[in-house]
């Protein structure tokens, strides 16, 4: 006798769903690939440091930091920061990655260990490259100081345009001036046209040059700018204007290189570097900087353009992308971090503020890259460079910085 309809409707809705639970049952949990493993740092009391992993998968990522084997309340970002550190802090930590169907991964052990050193690590040389337009100005803005320093810092500073073509750039600004002014008085206190120009000046630059192992300028009679000065300290900010002789246009490169001599914790540094720059589409504006000192350092970098807007800055660029390329000796650079659109990070927002750095709109496109670097490896030292473009390949203006996070 068959059955009524009704009931092969249900027996077969129940079938459908016991396959359905054994189906799930089965389902292998979404693997998960580790791209980057955090690293183990050495740092000074006091300091920043940022851990971070990099892990994908075809299902949504969770994050739990532990420290000796713990769970960290509230760790549950990509990125842990630990601000001020102390003995309390050394050890291990590592990162549980998790997915919302099972899938699990744990990163390699990475380890804190906090010394005090007469050697820190910090930043002995900034440098900007970009292009000018016609009777244009590069004005680059940089601080010098640091918390607990006092004093004066001797730097080594130039304008470089004829020298770049050695190194294979072009075209070149032909013959650049340096002009140094103090922002709070807006006074003037160095400048040069022409680094060869005067026997003193040149016997200055060149031992600078020897003593920050700058790149040699190759004759005196080169067109470039270069100067050294003994610079009052925090709280002055200064900026570097460097301009075209005659209103030509090119490619220029700006450079500050710490020419202190004996390095003394308290002893000001270089601790920031910005510049704001039109650039054409498919452009760059890279700002490099080398780390010195036995010691990790932690900065943040940023690529600022929408957010310019609401500081009266035109024709920005709507969608900076940032990208930190690491190199050493005469290596390919490679790229070890990047950023499109900062998505108010609440950890970069909390750093930004601690540092004095103005805010970002929450939800704007800007980018920012919140890192803990090495000065140096058994190779030699590292040289970094940081990037902002266009991600849609656009133009416009756009705003790079670098900063110390203490």
């Amino acid at each position: 006798m068959s059955k009524p309809a009704s009931t092969m409707t249900r027996s077969l809705a129940i079938v459908l769903i016991a396959l359905s639970v054994a189906a799930t049952g089965l389902r292998a949990a979404s693997a998960i690939t580790i791209a980057t493993e955090p690293a183990s740092q050495t740092v000074t009391p006091g300091s920043t440091t940022v851990f971070t992993v990099a892990a994908t998968s075809t299902a949504p990522l969770t994050y739990q930091w532990s420290y000796a084997g713990t769970a960290i309340a509230g760790a549950t970002s990509p990125r842990l920061v630990v601000s001020n550190a102390s003995a309390s802090n050394a050890g291990n930590y590592t990162c549980a990655v998790s997915t919302n169907d099972g899938g699990s991964a744990t990163t390699w052990t990475a380890t804190l260990t906090v010394v005090s050193s007469s050697d820190p690590g910090r930043i002995t040389n900034l440098s900007v490259l970009t292009s000018i337009v016609p009777s244009g100005l590069l004005t680059v803005g940089f601080t010098t100081g640091g918390s607990g320093t006092s004093g004066n810092q001797t730097l080594l500073m130039r304008a470089i345009g004829p020298s770049l073509a050695a190194f294979g750039v072009s075209p070149v600004v032909s013959d650049p001036t340096l002009t140094i002014i103090e922002q709070d008085n807006k006074a003037q206190v160095a400048y040069n046209d022409n680094w060869g120009s005067t026997a003193t000046n040149e016997s200055q630059v060149n031992a600078a040059i020897a003593t920050t192992g700058a790149f040699t300028l190759p004759s005196p009679t080169s067109l470039d700018a270069a100067l050294v000065a003994v610079i009052p300290s925090a709280p002055h900010l200064y900026s570097a204007q460097v301009a075209a002789n005659g209103g030509g246009s090119g490619s220029v490169l700006a450079e500050f290189y710490d020419d202190s001599g004996v390095y003394a914790v308290t002893n000001p540094r270089l601790i920031n570097v910005s510049t704001l720059s039109q650039v054409a589409a498919g452009g760059t504006l890279s700002a490099g900087f080398v780390l010195s000192g036995s010691t990790a350092k932690t900065v943040l970098i940023r690529a600022v353009g929408p957010t310019l807007a609401a500081l009266g800055v035109t024709g920005v660029m709507a969608d900076p992308t940032l990208t930190l390329f690491q190199s050493q000796g005469g290596s390919t650079p490679a790229a070890i971090a990047t950023n499109t659109g900062w998505g108010g990070d609440p950890q970069i927002a909390q750093v930004a503020a601690t540092i004095g750095a103005f805010a970002l709109g929450a939800s704007s496109a800007d980018s920012a890259i919140l890192i803990t670097l090495l000065p140096q490896s058994p190779g030699g030292t590292f040289n970094y460079s940081a990037q902002a473009a266009s991600a849609s390949g656009g133009s416009g203006n756009v705003l790079i910085e670098v900063y110390e996070v203490p």
